[in-house]
């Protein structure tokens, strides 16, 4: 039986299961609610355990008109939270948007993860605005779900890589 060091062990991990660039990202949003780093002035917390996916009802969707409809979708859930200055707000709702089309079916869909602020921590404030923005997203006939995952990060950015734009925080 061959024994492997460590540092091989993780060289073949990088070099063919992951890319340096996801590893990165999932770190970066697994510690971004640490406390190793600096508080944020504003109290914003990325959920981490909190998954949501959005799908068009059509194959064949056009990924920008996809991520324009994703950005519209973001702007009218912050619109109805915090009214008039939305863009100005410190603690609006961010989406880390991960686009996804699946070659087989031809299905462009979106998981993404948010960042709110502290006082939507709570499961009811969660379920709360999920109910919203489901009616929002319901405006655009796209397919809604969310789910309580302790793997939400790892899943969400599966196929991210630095040469793959399929990262849009909005």
């Amino acid at each position: 039986m061959k024994t492997t060091s460590l540092t091989s062990l993780h060289q073949i991990i990088m070099s063919k299961q992951f890319s340096r660039d996801r590893l990165k990202m999932r770190e970066s949003l697994l510690n971004a609610n640490g406390k190793n780093l600096l508080p944020d002035d504003n109290d914003n917390l990325i959920l981490k355990h909190l998954l949501i996916t959005i799908a068009p009802n059509k194959s064949n969707y056009s990924i920008s008109s996809f991520a324009k409809k994703i950005r519209i979708i973001n702007a009218m859930l912050n619109k109805k939270l915090y009214k008039r200055k939305f863009k100005q707000h410190p603690n609006r709702i961010v989406f880390f948007n991960f686009i996804e089309y699946s070659k087989t079916k031809n299905l462009t869909h979106n998981h993404f993860i948010i960042r709110t602020h502290k006082s939507f921590s709570s499961t009811n404030k969660i379920i709360e605005l999920m109910s919203l923005l489901k009616t929002i997203v319901d405006k655009f006939e796209f397919k809604f779900d969310y789910r309580f995952r302790n793997n939400a990060i790892d899943y969400a950015t599966k196929h991210f890589s630095e040469n793959n734009d399929n990262l849009i925080i909005n």
